[in-house]
Formats: structure tokens, C-alpha cells, sequence
């Protein structure tokens, strides 16, 4: 009894698991008249094929003896797999009239591409494409993978679908009503046109600021964005299709020289707009290093596979990002206003690259957000970049007329300002008034206590002048241990106490130090008399001199009319003349 109870359940179960016999449908999509698009992984049924051998027969078989498992969420990104992959889903036509649908495979990069269809009455359809097909294999001429169904009414259908790549796996199939699909591409070719705009635009006016400054920064940030950008359309498929649907293995090249490149550039510029050799010599070393290891991945996308060349490149990437990020740091830390918005900028491109590089080793689901990552942050960057050289095209204009020792407005500064401030007072005849201040003995002071001791000289007079004088009065430093006050709206009394009080800070604040002195010329604007500005700086620069010959340590008006007494001059330290 037992032996033929055996012999009972073998021949039942071989009954079950024949081609013919009924077996468990997996889930099922319904789909009806109303249907728009839907994710297809909770409707999927998976066979992992680590030897790459499989064909549809062997696959169906496996099917029908339900060796097939149900998909869940962590098998959506397989990161670098070398198996290959089949998913089956069932779909079936609720409606009464037949429906054009169109299976969606949004990952460009996949090698193999295969789409079997199965009606269950022996009909079937194979679609073979990838990536490393001519783009003509492709049913619809998209970057991504299209592949159209019709479901007629009332029918159940399977399809089969088979994943091999190089590189990563994902499992980004999705189902779409056809007409509505068409709406779906439309906005995404608006928003990849937007995107590529964009890139052009500040790639242009990179470049024409880099001619027109020369400054290394600009052209360095030009160059990045034009492979960045380059990048992003080889690596969106969109390069295939346009620019060499007949050459899969030039698509491929193309990722693995434009991606090193435009990280190699990433560097040049940040090290330029950083100040990585001054502000840490150590990482513009290990910058340079990166920079090395990046262009020797360029020969080995030639000599090596895509796998053995794309993961290298994906190490040198997150090292890349993270040199960065700390070198940003280093740059908030020292003060420099560039740095906080590249910091801000490259923060915001490192999420979108690790949120990438997770997906890419299945630590993260393969969805819109994750496979878009790169040009979601990319955008962010390029924009926070651009405002961080906003600022560096400000510093650099600051140093044009910036006095690098002591912060004041430097000769060139002053003779720019001076000129318009005069001309706007002769026109509208109202007060200006000048002080040109001199330290006394300065040379003594360099001679006997060293130019170090010189230098902190000027720079403490530089500090009372900036504490002293107060908008819309300007401070300059004329040349040598010369100084100037430009005071629009200032008539002599104005002018004589602002230098008074200046001249007394001066002795009163460094008695301690270096006690410094300093002689001070004042002259004020008089249109019957001042034709020039220049004949103006002579008046201010002669009172300097009359108070150096008075003595030094006091200020001296220098009127227009020498018989024209200062009003309120009174004091020690105060002489008109």
C-alpha cells in the first residue's frame, strides 16, 4: 500500500510540473480602457541565470515547474551582477476592445535587452536590443527601451524579459498605456532640453569670462561643464541615439573617457577657485594624484571590459567628490566667501552621487529619483558654482583696485573715485573735501626696526582710518606710507575735525607700539578757485607738506585763499594756511 501511495503522489506531482498541465499563474495585471501606466516589479516573477545560457524554452519549462520567485523591492537594483536576469509578468485585457501598450526599460545602459511575448496559443514576438546593438534594433527609436504590446480584448498574455549588462543591473520595467506615454516623453524631452540649455549657457559665459579675465578658474569650470555635460548625454543614451546609432561600441567608449575627463577638470577648477596650493599644499598634492589616476583610466576603457573599467572609475569618483568636500571646508574654515557656496554646491552633487552610486550597488531602489540622481545634484551644483564664481570674479575685480596689505582702496581706486566725486560737486556745486595723511619718520622706522615692523605700522594706521572715518567719507592708501580720505558733502569744518580726530588716534592708539605720528593736508572744494581735480590733491597734498615743515604730529588746512582763515581752527595740532 505504501509503495503504491509513493508511485500515486511522484505520478501526480510529474502530472503538475508537465509543459501542459495546470500550474500557478504568479500574479496577474488587469488592465483596462481607463489604464494610464503602472510599475511593473510587484507583478514580476524572477529567474536568476548565473551561467548566461538560458533560452526562452528553458525559461518557460522553469516557468511552468514554478521555479520562478516573486520579485520584491531589493531586487529592483542588482548593482553589478554578472548573471542574467528574466522577469515574467501576466497581463490580461479586462476591457472590450483591444489595447496598445508599450513596456518600458528606463536603464540606457544595458548591454541586452530581449522581450518575448506569450499569448498562451502559441504565438510569440522577440525583440532583441541594448546597447550594444545598433540603435536601429530598437522598436521604438528611443533612449530608453520601448517595446509596444497589443493586448486584445478579453486575452491574457505573457511576456518574458531578459537583463544582461556589464555593468549595473536594474530592474526599471514599467507598463504604459501608448497615448499616454506620449505625453509622458514629451515632458521629459522639456526637461532634457532644459537641462542640456543650461549646461551650454553657463558653459558659455564661462568661456567668455574666461576671455575676458584670463583668469585659469573660468576656462577650467568651462571646460568641466562641456564633458560634464557630454557625460550625462552618453550616459542617458541620448549621444547613441543621435550623434552614432550605428557604432554600440563607440556609445560605450564615450562614458568611460567623458566621465574621467570631466572629473579631471572638476579638480583643475576647484583647485583654482579654492586656492588649494595655498590653503592646503597637502591635498592639491593628493588632488594631482587623483587627477593622474583619472586620465590612466582613459587608455584602460580601451584595453579592459566595461565592468573592469567602470568600477575603478566609480572608486576614483566618491574619492574625487570627497577631497572636495573637505577641501571646501577648509576653505569656509579660512574665511574665504567662494568656498561657502562651493561647499553648498558640491554638497549637493555629492547627495545626488551617492544617492547614484547606492543604486548602482542595489543599496538603494532603482526609481526616477535614484536614477536621476546625477542631474538632479548636477543642476543644484551647477548653479551654486556659478554664484562661487560670482564671488571669485568680485575678488579678483577687489584686487584690481585693493590695496593687499593694509584692505584700503588702493591709487588706481582713488583716481577713478576722486575724478567722478569731483565732477558731480562742480556740477552741483556741493562740498568735497580731501585729506592726504603721511606717517612721520616712516623711514626711520623701517631703517631701525625692519620692514616687518613697517608693514604692521601700516596697517594699524590703515585700521584707525577704518575705524574713524565713516560713510560716505572713503579711505585710501595713496602709495608708500601715504594715505588719502575722500569726504563727499564735507566742508572745512567737517573735514578739519574728522582729521584731528584722526591724528589723535593715531598718537593715542599706537603709544604702546610703535608710536606713530602722523602730518595730515585737508582742502576743501571751491569752484572759484579748484578748475581741477587735480588742482584740488595739490592744495591737500601742500598742507601735508606746510605741517611736516611746522613740525609734524598736526593738521593743516590749505585753502584756496591764502588769506582765508579755517573756521573753528583751533588747537594744538591744527594750522590753517
Amino acid at each position: 500500500m505504501s509503495c503504491r501511495f509513493a508511485g500515486l503522489l511522484l505520478g501526480a506531482l510529474a502530472l503538475l510540473s508537465a509543459p501542459g498541465a495546470p500550474r500557478a499563474q504568479g500574479p496577474v495585471l488587469e488592465v483596462d480602457a481607463s489604464f494610464r501606466s503602472t510599475d511593473l516589479l510587484p507583478h514580476l516573477l524572477l529567474l536568476q541565470d548565473r551561467s548566461r545560457e538560458l533560452g526562452i524554452a528553458e525559461v518557460r519549462a522553469a516557468d511552468a515547474a514554478g521555479r520562478l520567485q516573486r520579485a520584491h523591492e531589493s531586487q529592483r537594483g542588482l548593482g553589478f551582477d554578472e548573471s542574467a536576469w528574466w522577469a515574467r509578468a501576466t497581463l490580461r485585457n479586462t476591457s472590450a476592445r483591444p489595447l496598445r501598450l508599450v513596456v518600458r526599460h528606463d536603464y540606457p545602459l544595458t548591454d541586452h535587452f530581449d522581450l518575448w511575448t506569450d499569448d498562451g496559443a502559441g504565438g510569440s514576438q522577440h525583440v532583441a536590443t541594448g546597447d550594444l546593438l545598433p540603435f536601429g534594433s530598437r522598436p521604438i527609436r528611443h533612449h530608453e527601451f520601448l517595446v509596444p504590446i497589443d493586448l486584445p480584448a478579453g486575452a491574457e498574455q505573457r511576456i518574458y524579459v531578459r537583463l544582461q549588462t556589464e555593468g549595473s543591473l536594474n530592474l526599471g520595467l514599467s507598463l504604459h498605456a501608448a497615448d499616454r506615454l506620449l505625453e509622458e516623453i514629451a515632458g521629459a524631452q522639456l526637461m532634457w532640453g532644459g537641462f542640456y540649455g543650461s549646461i551650454a549657457l553657463l558653459a558659455l559665459a564661462a568661456l567668455l569670462l574666461f576671455v575676458l579675465v584670463r583668469d585659469a578658474a573660468f576656462g577650467h569650470y568651462a571646460v568641466y561643464l562641456v564633458a560634464y555635460g557630454c557625460y550625462m548625454a552618453a550616459y542617458n543614451g541620448l549621444s547613441f541615439q543621435y550623434l552614432w546609432p550605428d557604432s554600440p561600441r563607440l556609445a560605450s567608449l564615450s562614458q568611460l573617457i567623458l566621465l574621467p575627463l570631466a572629473l579631471f577638470f572638476l579638480l583643475q577648477f576647484s583647485r583654482a577657485i579654492l586656492g588649494l596650493a595655498e590653503l592646503a599644499p597637502r591635498m592639491e598634492r593628493l588632488a594631482m594624484v587623483l587627477q593622474g589616476l583619472l586620465l590612466a583610466c582613459i587608455p584602460l576603457a580601451f584595453a579592459a571590459s566595461y565592468r573592469a573599467a567602470i568600477q575603478p572609475l566609480a572608486a576614483l569618483t566618491l574619492a574625487t567628490i570627497a577631497l572636495l568636500i573637505v577641501a571646501a571646508i577648509h576653505g569656509v574654515a579660512a574665511g574665504r566667501v567662494a568656498a561657502r557656496f562651493y561647499l553648498s554646491g558640491l554638497g549637493v552633487f555629492l547627495l545626488g552621487v551617492l544617492v547614484y552610486m547606492f543604486k548602482t550597488y542595489g543599496l538603494l531602489p532603482h526609481n526616477a529619483l535614484t536614477q536621476h540622481g546625477f542631474q538632479v545634484g548636477s543642476l543644484a551644483e551647477f548653479v551654486l558654482l556659478s554664484v562661487a564664481l560670482g564671488v571669485r570674479m568680485n575678488e579678483l575685480k577687489r584686487s584690481g583696485i585693493t590695496d593687499p596689505l593694509t584692505g584700503l582702496g588702493n591709487r588706481r581706486h582713488f583716481d577713478e573715485l576722486f575724478a567722478a566725486e569731483f565732477e558731480i560737486a562742480r556740477s552741483r556745486r556741493r562740498d568735497l573735501a580731501l585729506l592726504v595723511v603721511d606717517i612721520d619718520r616712516f623711514k626711520q622706522l623701517n631703517d631701525s626696526r625692519g620692514h616687518a615692523e613697517g608693514d604692521r605700522a601700516l596697517r594699524a594706521l590703515a585700521g584707525i582710518l577704518q575705524r574713524c572715518v565713516r560713510k560716505p567719507d572713503l579711505a585710501f592708501r595713496y602709495g608708500g606710507e601715504e594715505f588719502v580720505v575722500m569726504m563727499p558733502g564735507a566742508g572745512a569744518d567737517a573735514a578739519m575735525s574728522v582729521a584731528e580726530q584722526l591724528r589723535a588716534a593715531v598718537e593715542a592708539d599706537t603709544v604702546g607700539g610703535a608710536g606713530l605720528t602722523v602730518s595730515i593736508g585737508v582742502a576743501d572744494m571751491d569752484v572759484r578757485f579748484a578748475a581741477t581735480a587735480d588742482e584740488l590733491f595739490r592744495r591737500a597734498d601742500a598742507g601735508l607738506y606746510a605741517a611736516k615743515a611746522a613740525g609734524r604730529n598736526r593738521v593743516v588746512l590749505r585753502q584756496a585763499d591764502a588769506g582765508r582763515q579755517a573756521p573753528g581752527a583751533a588747537g594744538a595740532g591744527v594750522q590753517a594756511s
